[in-house]
């Protein structure tokens, strides 16, 4: 009575992790799927996944075709914002990216939707008590059945320190 988990880690991900995080990360991943001899339920597997994603720093989201978007828990403690938040557009989103920054973020979005693949980019997001973050967002778009794009996916990762450390 074994059930298969299979998990991926995108490399670049764990390459912006120091030593210290990225052993956090595979130790919480690999204690999560050894700590029980029953099967894992959804909510068991879910669980897991956010404990890893909480050590990591790393959350996850989708984005429907329309624009309106769902972050997972850690996703919305980077932004700073309540864990069970939709945002029901691009504007809604962009009231949490850097002015900036905001047109990067829209030429990746259409560019995705034009070139059909995966894609990774850095931008500066303002949390609600206005303090400044950089994270690494990254991608790749989502297709029905008949291969047209029905929206993206994808995980957001909180650099600040990692940018910090390297401009000392």
């Amino acid at each position: 009575n074994r059930i298969s988990v299979q998990v991926t880690i995108d490399r670049t991900v764990l390459d912006e992790l120091d030593d210290d995080d990225r052993t956090g990360v595979l130790t919480a991943l690999a204690e999560g799927l050894a700590r029980s001899s029953k099967p894992k339920t959804v909510e068991d597997l879910e669980a897991d996944l956010a404990r890893a994603q909480s050590v990591a720093r790393v959350g996850s989201w989708v984005s429907i075709d329309d624009g309106a978007m769902r972050g997972s828990a850690e996703a919305c403690r980077i932004f700073g914002l309540p864990e069970d938040l939709d945002l029901h557009g691009p504007d809604d989103l962009d009231a949490h990216i850097h002015p900036d920054d905001r047109a990067l973020r829209r030429q990746v979005r259409e560019r995705v939707f034009e070139d059909l693949q995966p894609f990774r980019y850095e931008q500066r997001i303002l949390r609600p008590e206005g303090e400044e973050r950089t994270t690494v967002v990254s991608g790749e778009p989502m297709f029905d059945d008949d291969g047209t794009v029905v929206g993206l996916r994808g995980t957001v990762q909180d650099i600040t320190e990692q940018r910090a450390a390297q401009a000392e």
